[in-house]
């Protein structure tokens, strides 16, 4: 059995969908969606329409589902994806919580769902990092091993 890793994230916006200071953030959504549809190791995006977590519309949900840990970061950080998420200041507030959550599951078992998301980032908020939810500093493999140390996850230079 082929196990997936889900990838949930929520960002609070700003200020309301239509205010101009989210026009950026809303005309790269689609360049974003369409770069992670061709990137290695992406398996698909999980939409739930009308999906508000803790009831709070303000909140945007993403779930997306990934071949590897490695593949997610390479998109995250790697990609133009980076460039958008380096300015999440500018459309979003903290939440004063985590605002991601990793986790593996069987392909062919229950497919992950945004509600089901929602409880594993509140898990990891209430516990910590676990196989029921972790993050990119702290891992587990597919089979619930725990990672070495910190995540390397962010564009490095040579400085030589």
């Amino acid at each position: 059995m082929a196990r997936r890793l889900a990838q949930y994230n929520v960002a609070k916006m700003r200020s309301a969908a239509d205010d101009p200071v989210m026009d950026d953030f809303y005309g790269a959504v689609e360049m974003i969606h369409k770069l992670a549809g061709r990137s290695p190791g992406f398996v698909r995006m999980v939409q739930e329409d009308g999906y508000a977590p803790w009831g709070d519309a303000s909140v945007l949900p993403n779930l997306t589902v990934w071949e590897s840990i490695e593949a997610l970061k390479d998109f995250t950080y790697r990609t133009a994806h980076g460039n958008i998420f380096a300015k999440r200041d500018k459309w979003f507030v903290p939440l004063g919580r985590p605002h991601n959550v990793l986790w593996w599951f069987e392909e062919d078992g229950e497919a992950p769902s945004l509600e089901d998301a929602t409880r594993r980032l509140d898990h990891l908020h209430e516990h910590g990092p676990s196989t029921e939810g972790f993050t990119f500093g702290v891992a587990f493999d597919s089979d619930g091993r725990p990672l070495a140390g910190p995540a390397s996850h962010r564009k490095t230079e040579n400085v030589d």
